[in-house]
């Protein structure tokens, strides 16, 4: 993970994890990155009601020195080596050794109770905006019951990013971060990789349309936000970066439409000069899921 606003997206097209640096804290001395890390999924309170949920599923502390990744434990006050990518073919790295008592009274117990041991299997470099980048293979160990690698196929660990199936490995019975599938899209302030298996046509944010849809999603209407409000020109609209509008409307107050557009993307612009002063009402549709925000044009 490099310096900067980071994003790391997982999953498959009808669920996802966002992974987002949101602070710099310094711990014992070191300056670390704050990640929190949310899931998307699909809830349905009925047969015909349903939408996709955002939930957090954990913050976590990194940083990065002399092409190593360390992961701050909060129950061992210490710092683990997550990733090591000056090693060679056949070198193992211990990542976490040993357990403790009453290790299963803490959530998630599965990753205080296992043991992390991996060995490279093999070395390679990629080039990623115009950047030569370390790529590693591996595999656990014997002795593990914790892996970085994925259940299928063998998935690559890419330095300045992370694994791209697991980010903080999983362990061998079920992975902490949930099914995540894959990595799909990362980036911050100097590169932008996107995953080799997510198409091109697709955002990385994207989620399938839901066919039982229609519920105001709360999650939703507390992270869209518009402004100024009241507004005489420019209407701002702010999300999160995995969140796509793909349609929006402007109804005024007679339920009339006046305005609409498709594709707006996160914190885009919407030209309001137009429009007559009174008040009106923003429908975005995002991802079948229809919010509404109100606004007065002056």
């Amino acid at each position: 993970m490099q310096n900067g606003i980071i994003a790391i997206i997982f999953g498959s097209t009808d669920e996802l994890t966002y992974i987002e640096s949101v602070d710099e804290v310094v711990i014992n001395n070191k300056e670390c990155k704050k990640l929190n890390t949310f899931a998307i999924y699909v809830t349905c309170t009925s047969p015909t009601s349903c939408y996709y949920d955002t939930t957090l599923r954990s913050t976590d502390y990194y940083y990065r020195e002399n092409h190593k990744l360390f992961h701050w434990d909060p129950i061992s006050s210490s710092f683990e080596t997550l990733y090591n990518f000056s090693l060679n073919p056949g070198d193992v790295e211990i990542v976490r050794d040993t357990t403790f008592d009453d290790c299963w009274q803490y959530f998630p117990f599965n990753y205080y109770c296992s043991t992390f041991e991996y060995i490279v299997d093999s070395v390679d470099q990629i080039i990623i905006n115009d950047q030569v980048i370390n790529v590693q293979y591996t595999s656990p160990t014997e002795n593990a019951n914790w892996l970085h690698c994925g259940f299928f196929g063998n998935h690559k660990s890419i330095e300045n990013i992370g694994s791209t199936r697991f980010l903080m490995g999983a362990s061998t019975q079920y992975g902490l971060e949930g099914d995540i599938k894959e990595l799909r899209c990362y980036k911050d302030t100097n590169i932008f990789y996107r995953a080799e298996s997510w198409p091109d046509n697709l955002p990385c944010g994207y989620l399938t349309p839901l066919i039982h849809s229609g519920k105001i999603e709360n999650n939703l209407v507390n992270i869209v936000s518009i402004a100024p409000n009241p507004c005489s020109d420019i209407i701002n609209i702010s999300c999160p970066d995995y969140i796509t509008i793909d349609e929006y409307e402007i109804t005024n107050i007679g339920g009339h439409i006046v305005q609409s557009g498709n594709s707006c993307l996160q914190n885009c612009k919407l030209d309001i000069r137009k429009l007559k002063k009174g008040f009106y009402s923003l429908r975005l549709n995002i991802g079948g899921n229809i919010i509404a925000k109100k606004f007065v044009k002056l």
